[in-house]
């Protein structure tokens, strides 16, 4: 089991070495954080992160770029790819169940059910989502590289 995952941030390697990764300001209530307020965004793999970094071309995104490695080794994790695996009608189900309640207020749960499964194969599962129960220290984070986004 790959104890190590993977996450693009603007912030400076100074600042993660100070604060590390405490949990995500969410830009959107739509947003799945299985561990809520304390949830940590990252992928388990250096390709995945930089996927969810090109498919998540916010407004207002820092043009710079760093890649961190976290060893997640003893910390609770998500991981979407782990969890289709092993119960894939459970993770449909649930993630349904959350866009009802959150999102998609008026529809049917079919329609959800398919719009969970577009998303667990296209979103979550394509960049290796891993949600990690934050805070995470500096001493378990490795700046990596930095990039420069178009």
């Amino acid at each position: 089991n790959n104890k190590l995952a993977y996450r693009y941030d603007s912030r400076s390697p100074d600042e993660i070495k100070k604060n590390g990764f405490a949990g995500t300001l969410s830009r959107e209530t739509e947003e799945i954080r299985v561990f809520g307020e304390q949830n940590v965004f990252a992928s388990r793999s250096k390709e995945g992160a930089k996927k969810f970094l090109d498919i998540n071309q916010y407004v207002g995104r820092e043009k710079i770029q760093h890649l961190y490695e976290i060893n997640t080794k003893g910390m609770p994790t998500f991981s979407f790819v782990e969890n289709k695996n092993i119960n894939s009608d459970a993770l449909i189900e649930n993630i349904a169940e959350f866009t009802l309640q959150r999102a998609l207020v008026e529809f049917p749960r079919d329609q959800a059910r398919l719009f969970a499964r577009e998303a667990i194969d296209n979103l979550y599962c394509s960049v290796d989502e891993l949600h990690i129960n934050g805070p995470i220290p500096s001493s378990r984070i490795k700046h990596i590289t930095t990039i420069l986004v178009k």
